[in-house]
């Protein structure tokens, strides 16, 4: 391993149940020896990318990781990403992907792209509003929003849009309890009759979800084979779509994408 590999492989020790570490904690994880992850530590040090505090000479992530992140903000922000990665999966399905961002109690869609192989598709608009109880969309991110959020927007009077819309909370909350188990969430005319779409959620640095990337397609074209295809796409799609953005996966979400692997 060479002097970068052996320094980034120690910054990526740090995580939000790690926030600091001593030598000592950091060559016994790492399986470095001290002489060696000190040498490391002192090179991230100088770079700002790790700093020393306290009388015990503790180690935690330094400044210059903001200013890297602000970059790569600036570089990639979150729109221009969303546009890349609901291309990349509408060409990979061959059906309509778009992306929803929650705002307030129901999802807006902020980037969406078309097959260039089916004539006949589901059409989107700008700012399409999306409802988190009818739609794969919401019922993705609910199952990963606090009990809280998920009860008040269960305990309203919830509009039947379809006669495949639930509308029950109890069946509902059984559905979010299925999403949690398999990570993506499915809706068959839940919103709008003909339509079948896949969701999964994407999350923000803080591991919270925001929104949900989503394929729709006509429900006749959907195949039993599909069906177990294409959710693993549009988990795949959310998972880049939150690394790309700076967004940290919650643990329940990242051992369901290893068990999907």
């Amino acid at each position: 391993m060479g002097t970068v590999s052996k320094a980034m492989s120690l910054l990526a020790l740090f995580n939000e149940s790690r926030l600091e570490l001593g030598l000592s904690d950091i060559a016994r994880i790492s399986k470095m020896d001290k002489a060696t992850a000190h040498r490391a530590l002192n090179a991230l040090r100088d770079a700002g990318l790790l700093e020393q505090f306290g009388p015990d000479k503790l180690y935690r992530i330094g400044p210059e990781v903001l200013r890297l992140a602000n970059v790569r903000e600036a570089a990639v922000p979150f729109l221009a990403s969303a546009r890349t990665a609901v291309e990349a999966l509408s060409d990979q399905t061959h059906e309509t992907a778009h992306i929803s961002l929650l705002r307030g109690k129901s999802l807006i869609s902020v980037a969406h792209h078309y097959s260039r192989k089916n004539a006949i598709g589901i059409m989107m608009g700008s700012e399409d509003s999306h409802p988190l109880h009818a739609t794969s969309s919401g019922l993705a991110v609910l199952a990963f929003s606090p009990t809280n959020f998920v009860k008040t927007i269960t305990s309203k009077p919830l509009t039947r849009h379809t006669d495949h819309t639930i509308t029950d909370p109890d069946i509902i909350r059984d559905r979010l309890s299925a999403v949690q188990t398999q990570g993506y969430a499915e809706s068959v005319g839940g919103f709008e009759e003909g339509v079948h779409s896949f969701s999964a959620p994407v999350f923000n640095r803080s591991g919270q979800v925001v929104g949900a990337i989503s394929i729709a397609a006509p429900t006749t074209r959907i195949s039993e084979a599909d069906s177990q295809t294409l959710p693993a796409l549009v988990m795949k799609a959310a998972t880049d779509l939150t690394h790309d953005t700076g967004g940290v996966l919650p643990q329940s979400f990242s051992k369901l994408l290893l068990k999907a692997a």
